[in-house]
């Protein structure tokens, strides 16, 4: 049986920050069970060439670890090292198809170190005016 997903809307604004180094993203997702609201802070360091995501939203917090990952042949990639249900497991997001308009997130999960990965999250964005 595979994993079951839940479908729901949301919208996204984000901007850029000290001169390209960074952007803050304000995220509203509408679920059935209510409105969430999340806020992510990207800061790029250009000697190691990585991204750090800080992330927070309005159920659970703030998240300590930040997701770390650089850009390669179009993709952005980053882990991290994170809380879950009493232990700490690596969680890995991606950033593809990324065009002026759009791009495809994934997030998953792995309790085994990264040698298997389950995704657990999703999303297709695409500009609006």
């Amino acid at each position: 049986m595979g994993p079951s997903y839940v479908k729901f809307s949301g919208t996204s604004v984000s901007r850029t920050i000290l001169r390209g180094l960074g952007h803050i993203e304000e995220v509203r997702l509408e679920r059935a069970s209510g409105v969430t609201g999340e806020l992510a802070v990207c800061l790029f360091d250009p000697q190691t060439q990585q991204w750090c995501i800080y992330v927070a939203d309005s159920r659970n917090g703030f998240e300590q670890q930040p997701v770390i990952g650089a850009c390669k042949d179009g993709r952005i990639e980053g882990y991290a090292y994170e809380p879950w249900e009493g232990t700490y497991i690596f969680s890995r997001v991606i950033w593809s198809e990324i065009t002026a308009t759009s791009f495809h997130w994934e997030q998953a999960f792995s309790a085994d170190g990264g040698a298997t990965w389950e995704t657990n999250w999703i999303a297709d964005f695409v500009r609006s005016d």
